[in-house]
């Protein structure tokens, strides 16, 4: 699963010149983007969405685990959009463009960070309501990592919008045993009921959750990978 980063600092300068052509050619289409789910990329791809934290950073389990994830989904045949920026972010969009998968980053104005170099296309928006809206509501699935505040606004954003039926079904995969624990602790300490976990789906592997999407899209390699 070790990258050959010996490519990354050659194909820089092409990846920020297309950057910015893509910046004005979506500047064009966004309000055609805002209708349906899969438009932010325009062609017959699924497009992913995948939330974690920004604080993996390379070398350590969870970008490595990240990494992997990316290009399962990109050797599946799968899009990505996540939030941009570093972190499992940074590692998923890097494991999706190595395979050649379309990569989207949906970045905010007010953060002042610097868009992670493996989107290609770059989306900013004004506040955290525009973030949510692009990477919950027009995308075609999700796939959440391990994170921490921020990944868990955007998990119960699209649990509760899925749950209320304000979206059409879609997989909303959790990735790593963690996450069982977690929806465990909710069911003791919370007023959740077991029921509310139908639209969310827990698989301890990368390739499980692949698989699932796989499946689910009626994907012709899905049983390809487990």
């Amino acid at each position: 699963m070790a990258n050959n980063s010996s490519k990354r600092g050659a194909s820089e300068i092409g990846k920020a010149s297309g950057r910015s052509r893509n910046r004005a050619a979506i500047a064009g289409s966004r309000g055609s983007a805002d209708d349906t789910a899969g438009k932010l990329i325009g062609n017959d791809r699924p497009l992913i969405s995948v939330f974690g934290s920004s604080r993996a950073r390379e070398g350590d389990e969870l970008y490595t685990e990240a990494l992997w994830m990316g290009r399962l989904l990109g050797k599946s045949g799968f899009d990505v959009v996540t939030g941009g920026y570093a972190g499992v972010m940074e590692a998923v969009s890097r494991g999706a463009h190595e395979t050649g998968a379309h990569v989207k980053g949906i970045t905010l104005k007010s953060f002042g960070e610097t868009v992670n170099p493996y989107v290609l296309d770059e989306i900013t928006v004004p506040d955290f309501h525009a973030r949510l809206r692009r990477l919950v509501d027009l995308v075609d699935g999700y796939v959440v990592m391990r994170g921490g505040m921020g990944t868990l606004a955007e998990l119960t954003f699209t649990w509760q919008k899925l749950w209320l039926k304000m979206l059409p079904a879609r997989p909303c995969i959790l990735v790593g045993r963690r996450w069982q624990r977690v929806l465990d602790s909710w069911l003791r300490n919370l007023t959740v009921e077991t029921s509310d976990y139908k639209c969310l789906t827990v698989a301890e592997t990368p390739e499980r959750a692949c698989a699932i999407l796989n499946a689910h899209f009626g994907r012709e390699n899905a049983s390809a990978i487990k």
